[in-house]
């Protein structure tokens, strides 16, 4: 019950009881006038308004949370910074486009947070350099004259006639049932008139707008994930990112160094990178994109996250085990692609617009069996909107040493069922240098000269190289 409907409750009461307790300190005779007719409907209409459910909306919320983020959370200081001319910060929001009950529901979720990253890199790129070519246009015509029938379109089989028999005969009975199932009697419609219109005045206003972006993507990073849902079923979710000169010179420094970065000594103290990204699964589910992070020491590490789904919702344990393997793989994808994007990645955008307003006065000529005809005039507003838009980005990396899967989990959504899976992949200086030397050639020594043998009698042991520290 909502608290809308406890209050109507609570006014609805006080106007009924006051009158009766005024009456009861009066005399008897002193009772309250019944209502009008009127004043029931209104107090009806008050009641079915209070008690219809308010239904919530996913992007009034979302809103509302990301309006939290940037007032009181980490948001506000990105925007500090940004004002600062520090940095860029955004927002970027996207609808999932299948509701929570589909089964393939997790991979538009996935996909919905994508789309919410490539429309904050259109704002980046637009940010960066735009491109904007606009033009109107103004159109007028008027022809005041009012659409007339030739001698041949009223009294003779016209070619026009003949084609439009010929079409009536292929359709056969099809035509009569299409008009019926409009609630059209075909009789009716047969004795309908012939009728001609033309536009006698028209007047349109356009507007065309195009613009185009394009823009090194490399060093951008999304800070921040959001996610609102309603009772039905129907999600949006939103990204923040940020990019700045300094991070993008990190990132460039991470790739031209192969790893071999100083660690920051005002980090060094702080968790194990395991203990600040592998969290609750609930938690996890709510984890896309690529972070920066410093672990114990220091040094700088790169989280990536990825996700997908288990598409296998029978019994058989073999088959959702082996659909499971390709869902973390799939997810191991995604994460792999984080890094390519945030390593070199370009993009571009280009956004066309269009808006026309019409206003046009129709005029319409019908022409009875007997050959009189009638005239009549409609007039016309409609308004049009076109939009087409779109962002590709592309991103590359090659021979990155040092990326690992720290973590994989598999999580079955508490309230609609899926099950989810998701991998942690990581990149680090120190993981860096020892895939660099795991790929070098070991040095060889010179094998000491044999021995000949002196084919005594005995037993050897080999030499201990290994022991159970080394595992």
């Amino acid at each position: 019950m909502s608290i809308r409907y406890l209050a109507l409750c609570c006014v609805l009461c006080c106007a009924l009881l006051l009158p009766v307790m005024a009456g009861a300190q009066g005399t008897a005779g002193d009772l309250p006038a019944p209502a009008s007719a009127q004043e029931e409907q209104e107090v009806e209409a008050m009641i079915a308004d209070a008690a219809r459910p308010q239904e919530s909306d996913p992007g009034i919320m979302i809103e509302d949370r990301i309006n939290e983020y940037n007032t009181s959370g980490a948001g506000a200081q990105f925007m500090q910074k940004q004002d600062e001319g520090a940095l860029f910060y955004t927002t970027a929001s996207a609808p999932v486009m299948e509701k929570a009950s589909s089964p393939a529901w997790p991979e538009f979720r996935q996909m919905a947070f994508k789309e919410a990253m490539l429309l904050a890199q259109q704002k980046y790129m637009e940010f960066l350099g735009v491109s904007v070519k606009s033009k109107m246009i103004r159109h007028m015509q008027s022809d005041p004259e009012f659409p007339k029938f030739s001698q041949e379109e009223l009294y003779s089989t016209s070619r026009f006639e003949a084609l439009l028999e010929k079409g009536l005969a292929l359709l056969g009975g099809k035509l009569d049932a299409m008009l019926k199932e409009q609630g059209i009697d075909p009789q009716e419609f047969n004795a309908l008139p012939p009728s001609k219109q033309k536009e006698l005045l028209v007047r349109s206003v356009t507007e065309e707008t195009v613009r185009t972006a394009r823009g090194e993507l490399s060093g951008m990073i999304p800070v921040q994930t959001f996610e609102a849902r309603n009772d039905k079923g129907d999600h949006i979710v939103a990204v923040a990112v940020v990019a700045s000169s300094a991070f993008k010179d990190f990132v460039r420094e991470a790739l031209a160094k192969k790893g071999e970065l100083k660690p920051n000594p005002k980090r060094v103290g702080g968790p194990a990178v395991r203990d600040q990204v592998v969290m609750d699964k609930a938690e996890m589910i709510n984890q896309f994109g690529i972070r920066r992070v410093f672990d114990e020491n220091g040094y700088p590490v790169l989280v990536s996250f990825g996700q997908s789904y288990n598409p296998y919702t029978g019994q058989d344990y073999q088959t959702r085990l082996e659909n499971r393997g390709v869902a973390l793989e799939q997810a191991a994808a995604s994460a792999f692609a984080n890094f390519a994007f945030l390593f070199k990645a370009h993009g571009t955008v280009s956004n066309k617009s269009g808006n026309k307003a019409t206003s046009s006065t129709v005029g319409k000529v019908e022409v009875d069996a007997k050959g009189n005809s009638f005239e009549s005039t409609e007039y016309v507003r409609s308004v049009i909107n076109q939009y087409t838009s779109t962002i590709e980005a592309r991103g590359e990396v090659s021979d990155l040493p040092g990326v690992r899967r720290l973590h994989s989990w598999t999580y079955i959504h508490p309230e609609y069922g899926h099950e989810m899976v998701g991998v942690v992949h990581t990149w680090a200086p120190q993981d860096s240098a020892l895939a660099k030397s795991l790929k070098e050639p070991a040095k060889q020594k010179q094998a000491p000269a044999a021995q000949k043998a002196k084919g005594q009698a005995g037993s050897s042991t080999g030499k201990q190289l290994m022991d159970s520290n080394d595992f």
